[in-house]
């Protein structure tokens, strides 16, 4: 009972998390519903596949370099279709829909690679596909090349930043819910978190 109730309030809920990041997965659940058309999702940086249930595509697809995540992500779903394999090396699969969030953003990845990792992902995205991804404080720095190079290969993109409340607390839904419905609680030029979703298909 005692496990039951941890994975539901950490794995289901994720109660105990930063708001910064409840805030972009909330916008990412809603992108994944509006683009549950595309076939092929591929989620780069899928650790233990948490997020596998708010894809709704036909086909998932998880990737990441740490192959035990892989292996205990099996235990809650599956089945599930993955490739250990590094965000870093040319990404073996391609999909309609590419994710790629709060990866980029972690302490361990260098961020001296982040224009390499970029086009990584931007290459695994099929026509008329879409690409989500996060960029943060580290990589900042390239920000105007990574947009460079998201023009160069896609026609509609849109940037909202999401960070500000980075450390994790029991309030964080309430932030959440703060931030979402007061944007100056999360827009500032103190604020380098960005929220990225990029479509190959214009309007």
């Amino acid at each position: 009972m005692k496990s039951f109730i941890k994975k539901f309030l950490f794995y289901e809920l994720r109660i105990n998390r930063c708001p910064s990041n409840g805030l972009a997965m909330s916008w990412l659940k809603k992108d994944l519903i509006k683009l549950s058309n595309l076939e092929i999702a591929i989620d780069v940086g899928c650790g233990k596949f948490i997020n596998k249930r708010h894809f709704k595509n036909k086909f998932y697809v998880g990737i990441d370099s740490n192959r035990e995540f892989l292996i205990k992500g099996q235990t809650y779903h599956p089945n599930t279709k993955f490739y250990c394999a590094s965000i870093l090396d040319k990404i073996p699969i391609k999909g309609d829909l590419v994710v790629s969030t709060l990866v980029l953003t972690t302490e361990l990845f260098p961020k001296e690679r982040t224009l390499e990792a970029i086009i990584n992902l931007t290459e695994s995205v099929n026509k008329s596909g879409s690409l989500i991804i996060t960029i943060g404080m580290s990589n900042y720095i390239f920000k105007d090349q990574i947009i460079k190079i998201l023009d160069n290969n896609f026609k509609k993109i849109k940037l909202r930043q999401y960070g500000n409340f980075n450390k994790k607390t029991f309030f964080s839904r309430f932030l959440v819910f703060l931030m979402a419905k007061v944007p100056k609680l999360r827009i500032d030029e103190n604020n380098k978190m960005f929220y990225i979703h990029a479509e190959k298909k214009g309007e």
